[in-house]
């Protein structure tokens, strides 16, 4: 009776690590979705800055649209 409890025990056990194993690959995944965002926001935010303060460049006042 001990044996067949103890493996029910252990079937539970499995099922709930398989859950909690999907569940920190999907927030993992997440995070890293998150990182690269973060990172490509950075990387444009300080493009900009550059632009601004090493090279003196300016967002235009106006703008022409040209027809090809």
């Amino acid at each position: 009776m001990l044996s067949i409890h103890w493996h029910h025990q252990m079937y539970l056990l499995h099922k709930k690590e398989k859950v909690v194993k999907t569940d920190h690959e999907r927030i993992n995944a997440l995070n890293r979705q998150l990182m690269m965002e973060y990172s490509e926001l950075q990387s444009g935010i300080t493009i900009y800055q550059k632009s601004k303060e090493e090279l003196l460049m300016f967002t235009p006042v106006e703008t022409e649209e040209v027809s090809i």
